[in-house]
């Protein structure tokens, strides 16, 4: 076991005494939500930024995540979505790449300018220049809103969600960071678990780009 492996450890058996988890080099740092911390894509000494990016989710991203309507907005973007085949919903795709190359079209409209779409910009317009992007991804793996058009509708092939509903899901996964060349700023995506409150079911992925210098 590695140090790191180790380190980690012992933080989550202090806070967790009565879990048991079973750690390896691969796959997860086990820098778990439930330990207070986020999961990240590697194992490795923790980067500097994790530390400013941790303290922002706890204190502002979380708490508006649980405060807004956004778990009512996502069950009904499910429940939409999940009337479709997986037919329809992968020409979904292709229909999205065709208005994202356009600039402009039904599907795009219907995501960007959602009422999800709005609680969403509210929150970048209140965090000017830390939050880059929004955007939330439905349990089928379609995107539901975004502040901004992203590459791909279709994102369970992508870690950002992989992360939250596979096999080895965490509450929290913090992206590697990324030159984002046409906002000329260096970004985390930080990936977060969105629940039902009354099931306490995971319903979808919230997404929030975190520009790592303005921490």
């Amino acid at each position: 076991m590695t140090g790191v492996l180790r380190y980690v450890k012992l933080t989550f058996e202090r806070h967790h005494g009565d879990c048991m988890i079973t750690f390896t080099r691969r796959g997860a740092v086990a820098l778990l939500a439930g330990a207070g911390l986020c999961l990240t894509s590697t194992v490795q000494a923790r980067p500097y930024y994790m530390t400013h990016i941790q303290a922002f989710v706890d204190a502002h991203v979380i708490p508006w995540r649980d405060t807004s309507r956004m778990a009512d907005l996502v069950k009904a973007c499910n429940a939409s979505q999940g009337m479709l085949s997986r037919p329809q919903l992968l020409e979904l795709d292709n229909q999205w790449a065709s208005e994202i190359a356009l600039g402009r079209g039904p599907l795009l409209d219907s995501v960007l300018n959602s009422p999800l779409a709005k609680i969403l910009r509210d929150f970048q317009s209140d965090n000017v220049g830390v939050v880059t992007e929004l955007f939330v991804i439905g349990r089928p793996g379609f995107i539901c809103a975004s502040t901004e058009p992203t590459s791909d509708f279709w994102q369970a092939d992508e870690p950002k969600w992989s992360e939250i509903f596979g096999a080895n899901r965490s509450d929290c996964f913090i992206a590697p960071v990324d030159r984002d060349d046409s906002a000329l700023v260096n970004q985390s995506q930080v990936s977060l678990v969105i629940t039902d409150p009354q099931s306490g079911q995971r319903i979808g992925v919230l997404v929030v780009g975190v520009n790592i210098e303005a921490l």
